[in-house]
């Protein structure tokens, strides 16, 4: 007769306490440490540096800024970096006008 160790045995049954507590639970859950920080808020009219990742079917160029999305509206070239003033955004997008290039 082979004995099983009583660790290998605990984690092979099914308890109780062994349910996804997260997945059940009505409160909501805790934010981690790194997501207190506070990140820069964006408003139209600020000014952003960004570098052009992409250029668009029609011309604009395409950018990240933290979370966002930023296309930008203005003679530019991929890997150009820019400094753009917000114009407007919508949800996770920012529309941006090209202020001054440089090209690196």
């Amino acid at each position: 007769m082979v004995r099983r160790s009583r660790k290998t045995s605990k984690k092979r049954s099914k308890g109780v306490y062994n349910v996804d507590v997260k997945r059940y639970s009505i409160y909501p859950s805790i934010p981690k440490p790194e997501e207190f920080k506070p990140t820069e808020k964006v408003k139209p009219g600020s000014l952003i540096e960004v570098k052009v990742d992409d250029i668009d079917e029609k011309g604009s160029g395409k950018a990240k800024y933290n979370e966002y999305k930023v296309i930008i509206i203005g003679d530019v070239n991929v890997g150009q970096k820019v400094k753009v003033r917000i114009s407007r955004i919508h949800r996770n997008i920012i529309y941006a006008k090209v202020i001054d290039g440089k090209r690196h």
